[in-house]
């Protein structure tokens, strides 16, 4: 039986994410607190989020959380954002608006993209190099926007139609490619949250894009992001699936970013929000980000360094994001 009554103990449900007293308290204090997460592999930094937002309901939690109009506002690196709701898979999705920003920047990357062959600078495949390359070293800024709009194109397609076993790889070197998909694939198949709490939704975004849905549990948005990443754009392809679980109440997220163009491979959120006694929502979820900067000697110091790092970074995007889109703010 579905009961939309139910409510959880903030306590007793981070526990079981292992978060200590001392995190729980300040989760119930209202902070946004964020812990160290376990590494799935050597280019792993891994992060756990806890934060409760007073006055929310859970019908709400879609707008709020993953659609919020002030998304752009939270985070001053967000330099261009372009979101499709459009869940058929028909390339909807645009990307002609893509530019090389910031202005600073535009001649260091410019030579970058035509120069590159390889390596951990840019993440492009063979044939991706090789457009770029075509296009010759006095190539002019709209031409490498226009080969660029076309590899993200061609990137959100083989996602739309493969899921993570269709991505094409990144190469790094004369003879060696990385392959997110295979990380990302192997991180949703060891992800405890997913399996232990949440096996219909853990099932449906392992197996995307032919996961079974038979109720309409799942909504989804594809969307892409031009981040300043180091004075550099870094420009990131993502697909996010809210869950709900009707019978306990309960809200699955996931936020999977496939494709980055500079700075790391990918990004993997999964979480839950679930309604608490007093009026309002906790949300949980971890968050991994695979980069080639912390392997090699002494990876695991910098894995540790890197996902306290990343942690502190989103929990202070979720505090911005959190007071912008508060029913309770000026502006609703």
């Amino acid at each position: 039986m579905s009961d939309a009554t139910t409510t959880y103990d903030i306590e007793e449900t981070l526990t079981k994410f292992g978060f200590g007293k001392s995190d729980i308290a300040k989760v119930q204090n209202g902070q946004v607190v964020n812990i160290a997460g376990d590494t799935l592999t050597d280019r792993d930094l891994a992060t756990m989020i806890a934060f409760k937002v007073d006055n929310a309901k859970m019908d709400a939690f879609d707008k709020i959380f993953l659609e919020s109009p002030h998304k752009q506002e939270s985070d001053d690196t967000i330099q261009q954002m372009v979101v499709d709701s459009t869940t058929e898979g028909d390339g909807n999705l645009m990307f002609e608006t893509v530019k090389l920003l910031p202005k600073e920047c535009v001649s260091d990357v410019m030579k970058l993209y035509t120069t590159f062959k390889g390596g951990d600078d840019l993440n492009l495949s063979a044939e991706e190099i090789d457009m770029f390359q075509g296009l010759g070293k006095k190539a002019t800024q709209a031409q490498i926007e226009d080969v660029l709009g076309k590899v993200l194109q061609g990137r959100f397609m083989e996602y739309q139609q493969r899921g993570l076993e269709g991505m094409s790889p990144y190469r790094r070197s004369k003879n060696k490619d990385f392959y997110p998909g295979q990380e990302l694939l192997k991180k949703t198949q060891k992800s405890k949250l997913l399996h232990q709490h949440a096996k219909e939704f853990g099932s449906y975004i392992e197996s995307w894009p032919n996961g079974s849905d038979p109720n309409n549990n799942a909504k989804e948005t594809f969307g892409w992001m031009n981040f300043n990443i180091d004075d550099k754009p870094s420009i990131a392809l993502y697909h996010r699936i809210i869950w709900t679980d009707t019978k306990r109440n309960t809200k699955f997220l996931m936020h999977r970013t496939y494709y980055v163009s500079i700075g790391h491979n990918s990004v993997q959120q999964v979480g839950f929000a679930v309604p608490v006694s007093d009026n309002g929502i906790l949300l949980g979820f971890s968050s991994r980000t695979s980069t080639d900067k912390v392997t090699g000697f002494g990876g695991s110091a910098k894995r540790a360094i890197g996902s306290r790092i990343m942690g502190g970074r989103i929990a202070q995007n979720m505090e911005a994001l959190r007071k912008l889109s508060s029913p309770t703010s000026k502006e609703h």
